[in-house]
């Protein structure tokens, strides 16, 4: 896919439309444009980027939690839902509202070893992987590494609302939480007892007791209901809150309001495995996804959403909504795999083919790449465009190899320019068809060579995956430490 280039200059916004054929006018979404919802995480800016879509904002409303806001309170990582219309390329559109809620703010309770990639941020299980964004606020929490216990973050991620939510952004608030902080929690109410006017979310017990039948709670609790709760009494040690306020969200659906008829864009990761084996459904991010013949689709994609290895696996998913305001399939295509980490530095950009070198490798970045920019630019709309030889880099992507044409590269799910050069560098990905073996030590690593003389390791026998950590002598790579698997 070709990305365009990102314009960070508003002024020149509806000159950048014209220059490329977006229809101006025409209503909600634009004379010659298909309308269209979009349910996804924001990957860029200077214009807003969702779901390999340019969509221009220059008649958009925006909200955050049901409050009227602009562009500027949104950040990369967020999961905004989208009305608008796109174009026939499928690769530019027109915004007409954008909408964006978290899915929780809360204090961190456990952090299980970086390996599990788990945290949990008051009773409720996060689940982490290479294209979180991390944004520190100053605090230097940068991954699952270095995030501490009782620190506050606001989370933005896929969930069905049953206790666990695949982050897309966690964002530290505060590096400790302090009495009396206002906290918010949103999910299905589970375990609910009428009497003790209690119930849970996730494993987070709430007391409800101190706001039933007032203003604060306007309506009647029942099982399965999606709410939104705020706090300024929660007890970590307990895992308890008392309720200062709860609002009933989306009509008490975890699913987005919806109307028959209306094409949807849904990107997440499945929630609930399919049903049937001929037809049946399916749940993404707790929305149902009716598919009325299977044979149409990937076989290999259809046996393994019948199994439990499917769930929390990112997908996309379109279609048209029908009177039950589910989801009748017509399109569904699996996430980018990541199976390669680059940490180093930038050797060449090459912006008219949106690419760039990192170790002598070529990084492909197209429109569904996340680009943030941890530098002291702290550029807003960061892209290949910005980057010069010699920028640190952070770089997670899939590696792939052309066997006709013996080229490769790495896809770019995620970019970041980082404040300050890595050392060592480190590299992570497939390794060549077969081990190193014989008198030369080198590895080939997601096509990046890297020469290991002198450094004790076991070569198994047989090995898919290599990660290393090395310094560059003379245009070579030399590795400190390296691991296979």
């Amino acid at each position: 896919m070709t990305m365009l280039m990102r314009n960070t200059r508003i002024g020149v916004l509806a000159v950048a439309i014209a220059a490329c054929g977006v229809p101006m006018g025409g209503g909600e979404s634009g004379t010659g444009m298909t309308p269209k919802t979009t349910v996804g995480k924001i990957t860029g800016f200077g214009s807003v980027f969702v779901n390999g879509v340019e969509y221009f904002t220059t008649k958009t409303n925006f909200t955050a939690e049901g409050l009227r806001t602009d562009e500027s309170a949104l950040r990369v990582g967020m999961v905004v839902t989208l009305h608008g219309g796109v174009d026939s390329t499928g690769k530019r559109g027109l915004a007409s509202t954008i909408s964006y809620a978290d899915e929780l703010e809360g204090v961190v309770t456990t952090v299980l070893n970086p390996v599990t990639n788990v945290l949990f941020v008051m009773g409720q299980e996060l689940h982490v992987d290479k294209n979180t964004i991390f944004d520190a606020n100053g605090s230097g929490i940068t991954s699952i590494a270095s995030m501490l216990a009782d620190t506050v973050v606001e989370v933005s991620g896929y969930s069905a609302g049953d206790g666990k939510i695949y982050a897309t952004r966690i964002e530290v608030k505060s590096p400790g939480y302090v009495s009396g902080q206002e906290l918010e929690l949103k999910g299905l109410i589970a375990a609910l007892d009428t009497t003790a006017k209690s119930f849970r979310i996730g494993a987070t017990a709430i007391n409800y007791s101190a706001i039933a039948a007032t203003p604060s709670m306007d309506f009647v609790p029942a099982s399965d209901q999606f709410v939104k709760v705020k706090t300024t009494n929660y007890n970590s040690g307990t895992n308890t809150a008392i309720a200062k306020e709860i609002t009933l969200q989306n009509g008490g659906k975890k699913a987005p309001l919806l109307n028959a008829g209306e094409v949807l864009e849904l990107e997440g990761v499945v929630t609930t495995v399919l049903s049937g084996a001929t037809s049946g459904a399916f749940g993404v991010n707790g929305q149902t996804v009716v598919v009325n013949d299977t044979g149409i689709f990937d076989s290999l994609l259809i046996a393994k959403l019948q199994t439990s290895a499917a769930l929390g696996m990112a997908l996309d998913v379109e279609g048209v909504v029908d009177a039950l305001g589910h989801i009748v399939v017509t399109s569904m295509e699996t996430e980018t795999e990541q199976d390669t980490h680059y940490l180093g530095k930038v050797d060449a950009v090459q912006v008219t083919t949106n690419t760039f070198n990192v170790f002598g490798g070529t990084v492909v970045v197209d429109n569904n790449t996340s680009f943030t920019d941890e530098s002291i630019a702290q550029v807003r709309g960061f892209n290949v465009s910005y980057m010069v030889a010699g920028d640190p880099i952070e770089v997670v992507g899939k590696y792939v190899y052309d066997p006709i044409k013996l080229t490769s590269n790495v896809v770019a799910t995620a970019v970041k320019r980082l404040a300050v050069q890595p050392a060592p560098y480190q590299i992570s990905g497939p390794v060549a068809a077969a081990c190193p073996a014989g008198a030369s030590p080198t590895a080939i690593i997601a096509g990046v060579v890297v020469d290991y003389t002198g450094v004790t390791v076991v070569v198994p026998l047989t090995c898919t995956t290599a990660s290393a950590m090395f310094t560059q002598s003379a245009g070579n790579n030399i590795a400190s430490g390296i691991q296979f698997q």
